[in-house]
C-alpha cells in the first residue's frame, strides 16, 4: 500500500469513528492491565501493513478508550476536537517545522503571530498585547511566573485554594513559594485579607477553576496587584474560550489590567490537544526571563521591535524552543503516535530513519536523498531501483545486498607492527620483564584479552594491582595512534551510507578499541559495531556474525562481509550464509592460508567496494 492509500484509510477510519462514537460506551470496557497483556512484550522487528495497525486500533485499543468526544462524556474538562483540527494536524505534521527563530521558518513564525492576534480579537483582549502558543497551560503558567520573578523581587506566589495544581508545580520549578488564599462561599478567592502582599511577586486569578468552574474577581485583584506591585496572571485555561461571546466577558472584567493571561483553545475551540495560548502586556519581562542573550529586550525596544521580533524570534521563543513548537503546537499524544509508528514501521526501520532523514524504501533497497532531494528525486531513485532490481550485482547476480559489514584491522586501518612492539617493550620495561618473553606472553594472551577485559588479563599474568590502570592507559594511547583510516576508507563508508546500505563492524580486539572508538573518524558512521571483548565472542564464531546481522535488521544472506582473512573470518561469514570479499594488497605476502587459498571475490583497496557493488 502507498502513503496515499494508507492516508486515505486513516482518514476513513477517523471519519467513521466520529460518526459512530455516540454509539460506543463512554467508559473503557477493560480491566487494569488488559490492554498491556494484549500487546506484544517486545517491539516488532518488522513493520506491519497499515491495515493491520488499524485492525489493532479497532480490536485491541478502542475497547480501552474512554471517549472524550462522546456526547455523553461529562467528566473533567471538555476537549473539543474537530474535523478541521484533524486535517490541520495532518498538514502540520507533513510540514514538520519549528520556529525557534524567524529564519528557521518565516511562514510558521508569522502565522503564529497572526493567529494569536486573531484569537485576541475574538476574545476581546487588547490588540497591543503579545501572544504566542505553548503546549499546555502548565507551560504557559511556568512562563508567566518566570516573567513575574524577573519583574519583581518577591519570591512568593499567591493563588486561590482552588487554583490548578500546575501553579504549585511551576512555582517549585522556579524556586518560588506558594501561599493559598481561602475562598468564599462561591469558591472565589477572598480579597478582604489581601492588604499587604510584601514578599509576593505574582498573584494567580482563576477564571474557571478545576473543581467548580468558579471565577475569581479579576477586577478587584487587578486593583490590589497594581497597588502592591505584584504580577497578575489570569488562568483562564478552561473558561477563557467562552469570552468569544461578549455576554460572558463579565467573567474577566478589566482583563486589560492583568499582566498575562492563558486560554486553552483545545478545550472549547475545537482544537486538538495540546494547544495553549499565552498573552502578556509586558513582553519585555517575558523575553528577558527566557532569553539566553543578555540585553536583547533593550535592543528590540531601541529598534521599535519590542513585543514582536519576527527576524530574531518572538518573546518567549527560547521557552518554546524547549517545550512546544509554536504554530505546530504541543506533543499531541506523542507517545501513542510513536507507538503506532513503531508498529507500522518496525524497530529496525525506525532506527534507520533516525539516522537518515528523508529515506524512501522499496523492499530491500534503501534510497536516501538529502538536501537536494525532492519527491521527484525520490520517484527517480525508486525507478532506478526498479530498473536494476537490486543495489548491486557484483556477487554473480545474487539478490540485493542490504548491509555491508567490515573487519577493522588491515581492512579499514593498518596495524603497525613496529608500533605494537614498541608498546609491548614499554610495558615490559615498566614491569621489569624481559621484552622478548613479555612479547611472547602478550601474543599468547590475545584470546583472553579479546573476549574479556584487559584488566583481568593483566592481573592474570601477575601485573601488580597498582600498575594495572597505568598499563591500560598506555594501551589506550597506543591504540589511539593506530586507528588512523586507510586512504579512502572514511570516504567509502560515507558513500555507502549515502547509497542506503546498513553498515556494520565486527572486530576482534581488547577493550582499548571501544574505549577510544568515539575519538576516531569512524565513530558515527556505522549503524552497528560489534567488539569481541564486549560480547565475549571472537571470529570465526558464527554467533558473532549472526549478532551483527540481527542488530542490523538483516538476514545473513542479505549481508556482505569485507575483511583481510585473519581469524578465518571469511569462511566464518560464509558458514552463516553471508557473502564475503577479501581485501588484500597485491604487494604484500599473504600471511594466512585463507588468503592464499581464497577463491572468492577480492579487492585491493577499500574504495573499490563502490564499483564492485555497482557491477
Amino acid at each position: 500500500m502507498s502513503f496515499r492509500d494508507d492516508g486515505a484509510a486513516a482518514l476513513e477510519w477517523a471519519a467513521s469513528y466520529l460518526e459512530r462514537v455516540r454509539e460506543l460506551p463512554v467508559l473503557a470496557q477493560v480491566e487494569p492491565g488488559e490492554i498491556r497483556r494484549a500487546l506484544p512484550e517486545s517491539p516488532p522487528e518488522v513493520g506491519e501493513p497499515f491495515a493491520a495497525v488499524l485492525r489493532d486500533l479497532d480490536e485491541v485499543l478502542l475497547p480501552g478508550i474512554t471517549h472524550w468526544q462522546h456526547p455523553g462524556f461529562l467528566a473533567f474538562f471538555a476537549t473539543t476536537g474537530s474535523e478541521p483540527g484533524i486535517l490541520a494536524e495532518l498538514l502540520a505534521a507533513t510540514l514538520n517545522v519549528t520556529q525557534i527563530l524567524w529564519r528557521t521558518s518565516p511562514a510558521a513564525t508569522e502565522l503564529e503571530l497572526v493567529t494569536m492576534d486573531w484569537l485576541a480579537q475574538l476574545l476581546g483582549l487588547p490588540r497591543e498585547w503579545h501572544g504566542h502558543i505553548e503546549d499546555t497551560a502548565s507551560t504557559s503558567t511556568l512562563a508567566a511566573l518566570a516573567a513575574a520573578r524577573q519583574a519583581y523581587p518577591g519570591r512568593v506566589v499567591l493563588c486561590s485554594e482552588h487554583a490548578h495544581s500546575s501553579v504549585e508545580k511551576a512555582a517549585r520549578l522556579l524556586g518560588l513559594a506558594v501561599e493559598k488564599v481561602p475562598a468564599d462561599g462561591e469558591f472565589r478567592m477572598r480579597t478582604d485579607d489581601l492588604h499587604d502582599l510584601g514578599g509576593a511577586c505574582a498573584l494567580i486569578a482563576t477564571v474557571g477553576t478545576t473543581s467548580s468552574t468558579s471565577v475569581d474577581p479579576v477586577a478587584e485583584l487587578a486593583e490590589i496587584c497594581e497597588r502592591e506591585h505584584v504580577w497578575l496572571h489570569v488562568d483562564a485555561a478552561y473558561a477563557g474560550s467562552a469570552m468569544v461571546c461578549p455576554e460572558f466577558r463579565w467573567a474577566w472584567e478589566e482583563i486589560e489590567r492583568a499582566d498575562s493571561v492563558v486560554v486553552n483553545p483545545h478545550k472549547w475551540l475545537f482544537t486538538p490537544v495540546d494547544c495553549s495560548a499565552l498573552w502578556t502586556r509586558r513582553p519585555d519581562e517575558l523575553h528577558t526571563a527566557m532569553t539566553l542573550v543578555p540585553g536583547r529586550a533593550a535592543l528590540l525596544r531601541a529598534r521599535g521591535l519590542a513585543g514582536a521580533d519576527p527576524r530574531g524570534g518572538t518573546p518567549g521563543g527560547d521557552l518554546r524552543g524547549l517545550g512546544s513548537r509554536g504554530a505546530r503546537v504541543g506533543g499531541r499524544g506523542a507517545s501513542s503516535v510513536l507507538g503506532r509508528l513503531l508498529q507500522a514501521r518496525g524497530v529496525r526501520r525506525a532506527e534507520c530513519g533516525d539516522t537518515r532523514a528523508g529515506e524512501r524504501e522499496r523492499g530491500g533497497v534503501s534510497l536516501p536523498h538529502g538536501a537536494r532531494g525532492t519527491l521527484r528525486a525520490a520517484a527517480r531513485d525508486r525507478q532506478r531501483a526498479n530498473d536494476r532490481g537490486r543495489c548491486g550485482s557484483g556477487l554473480g547476480g545474487v539478490e540485493a545486498v542490504r548491509a555491508v559489514i567490515f573487519d577493522l584491522w588491515e581492512t579499514l586501518v593498518d596495524y603497525d607492527q613496529a608500533a605494537g612492539r614498541a608498546f609491548q617493550d614499554r610495558v615490559a620495561e615498566r614491569l621489569g620483564r624481559d621484552p622478548d618473553e613479555f612479547a611472547a606472553l602478550w601474543l599468547e594472551g590475545r584470546p583472553s584479552r579479546e573476549s574479556g577485559t584487559l584488566r583481568e588479563y593483566l592481573l592474570g599474568i601477575g601485573v601488580a594491582d597498582e600498575l594495572v590502570d597505568e598499563v591500560v592507559a598506555l594501551r589506550r594511547d597506543s591504540t589511539r595512534s593506530l586507528l588512523a583510516p586507510r586512504p579512502g576508507a572514511v570516504e567509502t563508508v560515507v558513500e555507502l551510507r549515502r547509497r542506503g546500505y546498513r553498515l556494520g563492524l565486527i572486530t576482534v580486539c581488547s577493550e582499548d578499541v571501544p574505549d577510544v572508538w568515539g575519538e576516531t573518524a569512524f565513530a558515527d558512521l556505522f549503524d552497528v559495531t560489534v567488539f569481541s571483548c564486549s560480547v565475549g565472542l571472537r571470529k570465526p564464531d558464527p554467533r558473532i556474525y549472526r549478532l551483527a546481522c540481527e542488530e542490523l535488521g538483516v538476514e545473513p544472506a542479505d549481508a556482505l562481509f569485507v575483511g583481510d582473512g585473519a581469524n578465518d573470518e571469511l569462511a566464518g561469514a560464509e558458514r552463516v550464509g553471508m557473502r564475503a570479499v577479501l581485501i588484500h594488497r597485491p604487494d604484500e605476502e599473504p600471511p594466512w592460508d585463507e588468503v592464499r587459498e581464497w577463491q572468492g571475490p577480492r579487492i585491493t583497496a577499500i574504495p573499490q567496494m563502490l564499483s564492485f557493488l555497482d557491477e
